[in-house]
């Protein structure tokens, strides 16, 4: 593994979510995964468990832009060290001179009848008719799978749906009392499901179909995730009238 890796910024509220005892658990296990290459998967505690997870996804996905940009960097010194075996890079070719209305010149030839009808022929010969068009789906067309921005939109979508979705918004707040559920959808997006490391999160998935509601009810339930309703003045005065009752 390499000898140094960042840490983000990014991850602050995951360990701001744990105990100063947990937090010590958590940045050992990571500095261990990057040293040694070996992920943890023996924790007792539940939120560990999932920080490292979140965490780890992340580290990997920075390796593996890492190694492509080496892999990348290595191909090409190799192609500069054959240039230079050569005598360095062939040159250009030159492209043939324009004439004066900017069109590029080509050397003309007579015409002939004969040899315009065996040019056709060898050109018939050499470029079978193609096939008709077949309708139906676009080969090319990509999929959330292939394409970040894809993905990015099927999310945006998603979570625009649910946050004007009030029986589900009720319903959410009715098993987390207190939770303020919108924001912590959106923490829970922006933070992770909106990143890269989301992004390759879903793809390890072996459906093709994105069910974003039940990733954003899932998410509710994960502690670093949680935004609580702040209270206001009026409710602590509102709470002082009812102890006096």
């Amino acid at each position: 593994m390499k000898d140094s890796f960042i840490l983000k910024t990014s991850w602050r509220s995951v360990f701001d979510d744990l105990s100063d005892k947990q937090a010590g658990v958590l940045i050992k296990a990571v500095f261990n995964y990057m040293a040694t290459g070996e992920k943890r998967d023996d924790f007792n505690d539940g939120e560990i468990k999932m920080a490292f997870k979140f965490i780890s996804l992340d580290l990997d996905y920075n390796n593996e832009k890492y190694n492509a940009k080496c892999e990348t960097n290595r191909i090409n010194g190799m192609k500069g060290a054959d240039f230079g075996k050569l005598g360095g890079r062939p040159p250009k070719q030159e492209k043939p001179p324009k004439t004066p209305n900017g069109d590029n010149e080509t050397p003309k030839t007579p015409y002939n009848d004969n040899d315009n009808d065996n040019d056709n022929d060898n050109d018939n010969d050499l470029n079978p008719p193609l096939p008709p068009l077949t309708v139906g789906k676009d080969v090319s067309e990509k999929s959330w799978r292939d394409d970040f921005e894809i993905y990015l939109t099927d999310l945006r979508n998603a979570y625009k749906a649910a946050v004007i979705d009030t029986a589900y918004i009720t319903e959410r707040a009715k098993y987390h009392p207190g939770l303020d559920v919108k924001l912590s959808l959106e923490k829970s997006c922006k933070e992770f499901w909106a990143t890269e490391a989301g992004w390759k999160h879903k793809k390890r998935g072996k459906s093709n179909e994105l069910n974003w509601r039940t990733t954003f009810t899932k998410s509710l339930d994960q502690k670093f995730n949680h935004v609580w309703i702040q209270k206001t003045k009026d409710d602590e005065e509102k709470g002082k009238s009812y102890r006096k009752l």
